[in-house]
């Protein structure tokens, strides 16, 4: 009987010790969730405001991005390249001294390369011979176009005159000395580098293929690269020519 009333009772002790364990995991967790969870409403407020606070940075970021590059679509380019200058060189089909000043009151579509290129300036000055035929039929004698060699040493007076038949004669060709050269490659940011001699001594120039386009005042308008074609250089000249003309109505 002893051992029942013992048993009854420990079994009773066990009992109200599991419910205040229940009752205690209860008042705790009434405890976390009026405290705001395990972080506390102090942790989450942070946690919202460091949050908001990167979401704002980046989205500034953005937004002002965004702007930037509006203005940059709306606003037009202002200025352009630095190119061309004086120069003093020789007029081959005159063989005579020509300075920039013998060009003015013409368009000048100018091609800098060599007489011994082997297939790339033969190209180009082909396109700009295409190009000056269908601009010379609409107004005769405002292109003009030059070619200023790169290799003096090479490419004498005689040299050129005759090279430059074989593509048309209206073409103006222009030597000088190396320092002369020099100056004017300079001048239009001409690049310009002879390569090695082969046993008979010759050798190719690598250059920039590029042809210029200077207005009648003298005034540098813009370029064509090997990869303009010719109804987009017509196009373009056009362009240039009409501007020049609206300018000089004002």
């Amino acid at each position: 009987k002893n051992q029942n009333q013992n048993h009854q009772e420990t079994k009773t002790t066990t009992q109200d010790t599991n419910t205040k364990q229940e009752q205690e995991k209860t008042e705790e967790k009434k405890a976390d969730s009026q405290r705001g969870g395990p972080l506390g409403w102090a942790s989450a407020a942070l946690l919202v405001t460091v949050g908001g606070a990167i979401i704002w940075y980046w989205n500034d970021k953005y937004t002002e991005k965004k702007k930037k590059n509006q203005t940059s679509k709306e606003l037009p380019s202002i200025g352009k390249p630095l190119l061309g200058g004086p120069f003093t060189l020789v007029n081959t089909t005159t063989c005579l001294p020509v300075t920039d000043e013998y060009f003015k009151g013409r368009f000048m579509l100018i091609y800098f390369g060599f007489t011994h290129c082997p297939d790339v300036c033969p190209d180009e000055l082909n396109k700009i011979v295409r190009v000056h035929n269908v601009l010379e039929k609409e107004r005769p004698g405002l292109l003009q176009p030059v070619f200023i060699t790169i290799d003096p040493q090479r490419d004498s007076i005689s040299l050129i005159k005759s090279y430059l038949n074989d593509f048309s004669p209206n073409f103006v060709g222009l030597t000088g000395t190396p320092q002369q050269i020099e100056s004017v490659c300079k001048y239009y940011r001409v690049y310009f580098s002879a390569g090695p001699r082969d046993v008979d001594g010759d050798y190719l120039v690598d250059h920039t293929i590029i042809s210029y386009l200077v207005d009648p005042d003298g005034d540098f308008k813009e370029f064509y690269t090997k990869s303009s074609n010719d109804d987009e250089m017509i196009r373009r000249i056009k362009e240039q020519i009409q501007k020049f003309d609206q300018k000089k109505k004002l």
